[in-house]
């Protein structure tokens, strides 16, 4: 009977972590690289258009909850809170849109 290679230890990662990127350093290189390059494009557009947009429709639920119905200006707020809400939740969808398009594009790349 042929015996079965052992199975796998808990740490073996590591030693694969080591020695990939010493083999193909050019390889390694250019993944690493374009891995930190969509990192920082994701924390820009969190920086840039999420966080922006999740402020302004927490200061209109603010402002809408502690606002009183009774001046002209109260249906105004209101459709401004009513349009804040899909436009972030648009953004987060097209956030997520790019990551799972260019994650995927670099997995093919790097294939």
């Amino acid at each position: 009977a042929m015996a079965s290679p052992p199975p796998a230890g808990f740490f073996s990662f590591l030693k694969h972590g080591v020695f990939v990127p010493a083999r193909g350093a050019g390889v390694f290189l250019l993944l690493f690289t374009l891995t930190a390059a969509l990192a920082g494009a994701l924390l820009l557009a969190n920086s840039l258009v999420m966080q922006p947009r999740a402020v302004d429709v927490l200061l209109d639920a603010n402002a809408l909850i502690r606002a009183n119905p009774a001046p002209a200006a109260y249906p105004k707020l209101v459709r401004k809170f009513h349009h804040d809400p899909p436009r972030l939740l648009v953004d987060a969808a097209c956030c997520v849109a790019a990551v799972v398009v260019l994650g995927s594009a670099m997995k093919i790349a790097t294939v």
